[in-house]
């Protein structure tokens, strides 16, 4: 569902990341592991089409990202890629659910207040449409990020450190529950993470702290 090829990138002449080839299938779930500044959080947002590469070429489900202007690549991350990040990015005020509309809206599609009603029902928020973000506890925006991430069924799931501040029943639970929504989906799901508690949930691992290799027997 993504592939990289000759990938290079560079902070002020600074290598940051070097990323010879990467393929990974359709509904395969992968983890990224890597310390502080191994170029984690860089790599998704080239993923993503939020950052343009030093060098090389990025497929993400068929469609080569250099090729679409910065506002094409804008409508193309809408519908086809979902983003979660360790603190929820959702607009105080609104409540939940107009924040999914508003993803909605922004992916250009119809708005379909039912369907965000089922997937906050599939996530334990079925009571909470009408809640504000501050009236949440941390799990529940957690959660409201997932069911935004998984609205507009991407092809790609993308969580950059979603367990960094959790305990570890609470870090296994979101795991498991990102991993539930990607197969629901049928999506691509990519992990990024320096918690080495998260290792125990992947077969496919990709190591980022030095060269670009695998921990796993898949590639």
């Amino acid at each position: 569902m993504f592939e990289i090829a000759a990938l290079k990138h560079q902070y002020q002449h600074q290598e940051v990341l070097n990323i010879p080839e990467w393929k990974v299938s359709k509904a395969d779930a992968c983890l990224l592991l890597g310390n502080s500044g191994s170029g984690k959080t860089t790599l998704l947002h080239i993923l993503a089409g939020i950052r343009v590469p030093s060098s090389g070429k990025v497929w993400v489900n068929h469609t080569l990202l250099s090729e679409l202007s910065e506002a094409k690549r804008d409508q193309f991350r809408a519908k086809n890629i979902g983003l979660i990040f360790q603190k929820p990015h959702l607009i105080a005020s609104l409540n939940v659910s107009q924040n999914l509309v508003l993803a909605q809206y922004l992916a250009g599609i119809p708005q379909d207040k039912k369907l965000c009603q089922r997937i906050l029902e599939d996530l334990g928020l079925g009571d909470k449409p009408k809640a504000y973000p501050h009236q949440l506890s941390q799990g529940q925006l957690q959660r409201v990020s997932v069911a935004r991430a998984v609205l507009n069924q991407p092809a790609l799931l993308i969580a950059d450190e979603p367990t960094a501040s959790l305990d570890d029943e609470s870090a296994a639970q979101v795991i498991q529950l990102l991993k539930a929504q990607a197969q629901k989906w049928e999506a691509t799901l990519l992990i990024a993470t320096h918690d080495q508690r998260v290792k125990q949930h992947f077969t496919h691992i990709k190591n980022l702290n030095h060269t670009f290799s695998d921990e796993s027997t898949q590639s």
